[in-house]
C-alpha cells in the first residue's frame, strides 16, 4: 500500500506544511497536487532574482523512509551545477546521505529556493553572473566515474617516474593495456621508454594483466602546458594549444607508418591526460583520469603480515577449499607457492570453486596460478600437475615432495587419508609445519588443524586422536560421524558422490584454515589459536548443538624427541660406508664383489 493511503496522518502533515509555506513565502507561487502514476506530486513555481522556475516535488513510494525529489517541471531543463543531468533532480540539503524522516516536502522546496537564490542560474541578480555554490557533500570516485566510459588509472608509481624525468621529456609508452569491462574501457600504462633513458616498468601492475585486454602503443610528453589548455577535443585544437616541442613530437608520431594509438600528456601541475589517437580522424577521445594512491597493503593487513612476503607455501589440492586458501594467502602477502594437483576444472566445479567458465578444461593449478599472478607481479608459482598418491612416475612424485619439503608451510587441502599420511611424514621428517582441513557432508561444518614441529604431536598421531575424540563424542550423543573425505571429481578415474556442502560452507572452513596457516607463518608467540585443532559447526547436527559452535580439541603436547640409539657395530659400519662414498678411503669391507 502506498504511503499516503497507509499513513493519513503524515499526509495531513505534508499538506499543512505546504499551506503554511504558501502563506508566508512570497517566492512560492501556486500548489497543484496530483498523482504521477502511484506517486504523489506537487507542482509549484519558485521565484528567484525575478525569474520563475517551475518545479515538481515528487514523493517516492518509500516516503518517509526516502526523501522527495525536486525537479524541473518541464523536460530538457538544466538549471544548476547542483543537478543530476538535464531534467534531473536538484541536489539539495537533504538527500539519501543526509535524510531524516521528520523533514517535510515543504522543507525540500525551501532548500530548492535557497539553491536557486544563491546560484542565480539565469544571472539576473546584481552581479549578472551565475554564482558558485559549494556542494553539501564530496562525491566518491565511483560516483565521479560512473558516467565515464573511458577511464585511465594513473598509478602512483607512474606519476612518480614521469615527475623524475626532465621537463619536456618524451618517449614511447611500452604498453598500454585496455581492459574491456561492462560499461567501461579502462587503460593502464605498464611501461615507459623515455628517449635517451632506461626503460621503466610499473612494479605494481601484474604482467599477466595483458592476457585480459588489448595492448596498445603510445606516446608520452611532459608538456608543461597548463591543465586548462589541454581541455581539447581535436588534434587541431591540441596542436594550437601545444608548444613547439609538443607539436613536433605529435606530428612525428602521426606521420609514422604505424602511429601510436594513445597520447599521454603531463601538464604543468603534474596532472596526467590520456587521449586516444587516430591518424585518420580529427577527434580525440579523452580518458577520465583516476589518480591511484600508493599501495600500502600492510596498513590494511597489519604489520605482522609483512613477514609473509618471504614465505613459501605448498598447497596440495586446489579444489573448492584449496583454491580459496591459495587466494586468501596470496592476498595476505604470501608471494611464493608450490601448487600440486592433477585435476581439471570442469563445469560442475563452478558451484564451489574460485574459478569460472573461463577456466573450464584447464588444469586447476594452471588456472589458479593465473589468479595469483593477477594479485601481485611478485608472486611466483611452482606448478605440479600430478597426484602424489596416484599412478605417477617415482621421479615426478619425488620432485614434488622435494619442493614441498622446502616450503615454510605445507597445506593439505585434499582430505585424502593417503595423501595426508604422505604429507604428515614429510612434515615430521623435514620439520615443516602442516595445516589441514576437512569439510563435513551436509554443510554442518568442518575441521581445521595445524602441526608445528616440537609443539604438537606428529600429524598422524593427531589424526588418530581426532578420530577417537569425535567417535566418543558422537557415541555419547547417539549420532554417527558425518561422512568426510576426498571430494571426487568427474574427471577422476573412480566416480563417486561429491560431498554436499555449499560454497559458503566451504569458504568458512577454508578461511578458518587460512587464518591458522597465517598464524603459523607469522610466527606469533603465543599463537592466536590456543588449540591445534578445532571443529567448526555451521549447522545443528552431529555433535554441534547450534550453528557457529566451535569445539577446540586438545591434542596434547609434542612428545620429547629421543633419537634412536644404534648398536656400536652399526655405527662403525655406517661411518665406514659413508667414508668410502665421500672418498675418504677404504676403512672396511668393500662388500660383495
Amino acid at each position: 500500500m502506498v504511503w499516503f493511503l497507509r499513513d493519513l496522518a503524515r499526509l495531513a502533515r505534508e499538506r499543512a506544511a505546504i499551506e503554511e509555506l504558501l502563506g508566508r513565502a512570497a517566492w512560492l507561487k501556486g500548489a497543484d497536487w496530483g498523482l504521477d502514476g502511484s506517486r504523489l506530486r506537487l507542482d509549484a513555481d519558485i521565484e528567484a532574482h525575478g525569474c520563475v522556475y517551475g518545479v515538481r516535488l515528487t514523493y517516492p513510494d518509500a516516503f518517509p523512509a526516502s526523501p522527495p525529489t525536486v525537479t524541473p517541471r518541464q523536460d530538457g531543463q538544466l538549471w544548476s551545477t547542483h543537478q543530476y543531468g538535464v531534467g534531473g533532480e536538484l541536489c539539495l540539503e537533504w538527500g539519501p546521505d543526509t535524510w531524516v524522516p521528520e523533514v517535510t516536502g515543504a522543507q525540500m522546496l525551501v532548500s530548492a529556493h535557497t539553491l536557486l537564490e544563491a546560484e542565480d542560474p539565469q544571472g539576473s541578480g546584481s552581479s549578472g553572473e551565475r554564482a558558485a555554490v559549494p556542494s553539501r557533500h564530496v562525491r566518491t570516485r565511483g560516483q565521479e566515474l560512473r558516467g565515464s566510459t573511458f577511464r585511465f588509472l594513473a598509478t602512483a608509481a607512474l606519476r612518480e617516474h614521469l615527475a623524475s624525468l626532465p621537463p619536456g621529456a618524451s618517449g614511447q609508452l611500452g604498453a598500454v593495456v585496455l581492459l574491456w569491462q561492462r560499461g567501461a574501457i579502462t587503460a593502464v600504462v605498464t611501461s615507459v621508454h623515455p628517449d635517451g633513458a632506461e626503460p621503466w616498468t610499473d612494479p605494481g601492475v601484474p604482467p599477466r594483466l595483458a592476457n585480459y585486454g588489448l595492448e596498445w602503443s603510445g606516446l608520452f610528453v611532459r608538456s608543461g602546458l597548463r591543465a586548462v589548455s589541454l581541455g581539447v577535443g581535436t588534434v587541431a585544437e591540441l596542436r594550437a594549444a601545444a608548444d613547439a616541442a609538443l607539436r613536433d613530437a605529435l606530428d612525428a608520431a602521426l606521420g609514422l607508418a604505424t602511429p601510436p594509438q594513445v597520447l599521454l600528456l603531463e601538464d604543468a601541475e603534474a596532472g596526467l591526460h590520456l587521449f586516444r589517437l587516430r591518424a585518420d580522424e580529427p577527434e580525440l577521445t579523452r580518458y577520465k583520469t583516476l589518480n591511484l594512491e600508493p599501495d600500502h597493503p600492510w596498513e590494511r593487513r597489519g604489520p605482522e603480515f609483512e613477514v609473509l612476503v618471504e614465505k613459501r607455501v605448498g598447497i596440495v589440492g586446489v579444489g573448492s577449499a584449496g583454491s580459496k586458501v591459495a587466494l586468501a594467502l596470496g592476498r595476505s602477502g604470501v608471494r611464493r607457492f608450490v601448487l600440486v594437483d592433477d585435476d581439471l576444472f570442469l563445469p560442475e566445479n563452478i558451484s564451489r570453486h574460485t574459478l569460472d567458465w573461463r577456466s573450464v578444461g584447464e588444469h586447476k593449478v594452471d588456472a589458479i596460478e593465473d589468479q595469483l599472478a593477477l594479485l601481485s607481479p611478485a608472486i611466483e608459482v611452482d606448478r605440479r600437475r600430478i597426484r602424489l598418491t596416484g599412478q605417477e612416475s617415482t621421479a615426478s612424485v619425488a620432485g614434488a615432495l622435494d619442493a614441498l619439503s622446502r616450503c615454510d608451510l605445507i597445506f593439505d587441502a585434499t582430505a585424502d587419508p593417503s595423501t595426508f599420511n604422505q604429507l604428515g611424514m614429510i612434515a615430521v621428517q623435514y620439520q615443516r609445519p602442516l595445516v589441514w582441513l576437512e569439510i563435513y557432508a551436509g554443510g554442518i561444518g568442518g575441521m581445521v588443524a595445524r602441526y608445528r614441529p616440537g609443539k604438537e604431536p606428529a600429524p598422524l598421531a593427531m589424526r588418530a586422536h581426532y578420530h577417537v575424540v569425535t567417535a566418543e563424542a558422537g557415541a555419547r550423543m547417539g549420532v554417527d560421524v558425518p561422512r568426510r573425505g576426498p571430494e571426487p571429481y568427474s574427471a577422476d578415474a573412480e566416480p563417486g558422490l561429491p560431498i554436499v556442502a555449499s560454497d559458503a560452507d566451504v569458504a568458512v572452513i577454508a578461511d578458518h584454515a587460512a587464518r591458522l596457516a597465517i598464524d603459523v607463518l607469522a610466527g606469533r608467540e603465543p599463537s592466536a589459536f590456543p588449540f591445534a585443532m578445532y571443529l567448526v559447526g555451521l549447522a545443528r547436527g552431529w555433535i554441534f548443538e547450534q550453528p557457529f559452535q566451535t569445539i577446540p580439541v586438545d591434542v596434547g603436547e609434542a612428545p620429547h624427541a629421543v633419537a634412536p640409539e644404534a648398536p656400536p657395530e652399526a655405527v662403525q659400519q655406517g661411518v665406514a660406508f659413508l667414508s668410502r662414498l665421500l672418498g675418504g678411503g677404504d676403512d672396511g669391507p668393500a662388500g660383495p664383489s
